[in-house]
């Protein structure tokens, strides 16, 4: 989730309700969806990962404390955190093939290294992780 301060103030609590809304139409729960959270911005931080979020009350509460940041965009480091981080064991991501992996990431669309993001998307889409990426603009840029 883009977290840079290109995003007023208004966008950003419109975003963090975003999270909010979108995930409680999902059956969130140990064994159903997990949901996991990563802004980023100048770096990317790991709000929230697959093995926290197991609950909508975890996952508003991740939402409502997430702080926004104020330099630029880069979406590849966002990304990198995603593969490095959140799709691992150790972070709750289930190993079966039948389980479905999206990403969702809402950004502003101005990456501040495009060089850079493009191999990070695809990167995701590729074995082992074959994850579904889907984008989403915010803001008044896009």
């Amino acid at each position: 989730m883009y977290a840079s301060g290109s995003v007023s103030e208004e966008g950003w609590n419109a975003t963090r309700q975003f999270v909010k809304d979108f995930s409680s139409q999902l059956s969130v729960s140990a064994s159903e969806v997990h949901v996991a959270v990563v802004t980023f911005s100048e770096d990317a931080s790991v709000i929230l990962t697959l093995a926290q979020g197991q609950s909508q009350t975890a996952v508003d509460a991740a939402a409502d404390g997430m702080p926004q940041t104020f330099f630029r965009t880069f979406t590849n480091r966002g990304l990198d955190a995603v593969r490095d981080v959140i799709f691992t064991d150790g972070n709750g991501v289930r190993a079966s093939s039948e389980v479905p992996r999206l990403l969702v990431v809402l950004t502003d669309g101005r990456s501040t290294q495009p060089d850079l993001t493009s191999p990070a998307a695809e990167s995701l889409r590729l074995e082992p992780f074959n994850v579904q990426i889907h984008a989403f603009g915010v803001g008044d840029l896009i």
